[in-house]
C-alpha cells in the first residue's frame, strides 16, 4: 500500500498547483469532520466523497478560468 500512497503523493506535488488552488479550493474543517464521521461507518464511502468532492471543486475551478 506504501507505493501507491508514496505515487498519489508524487502526483499532487507534480500537479503543480498555484495559491489560488491552495486558498479557494480547500476542504474546510467542517467537511472534514462530517468525513470522519461517515469513515467510522463507512470508511469506503467516506474516502468516495472526499474524492468526489475535490473532483467536483476541481471542475469548479477549471471552469472559473
Amino acid at each position: 500500500m506504501e507505493p501507491i500512497i508514496k505515487e498519489i503523493k508524487r502526483y499532487i506535488e507534480q500537479t503543480g498547483m498555484d495559491k489560488k488552488a491552495d486558498v479557494d479550493y480547500q476542504i474546510g474543517m467542517n467537511d472534514i469532520l462530517a468525513l470522519c464521521d461517515v469513515a467510522d461507518r463507512d470508511t469506503c464511502g467516506a474516502i468516495c466523497y472526499t474524492f468526489l468532492f475535490g473532483r467536483a471543486m476541481g471542475w469548479r475551478a477549471a471552469k472559473e478560468m
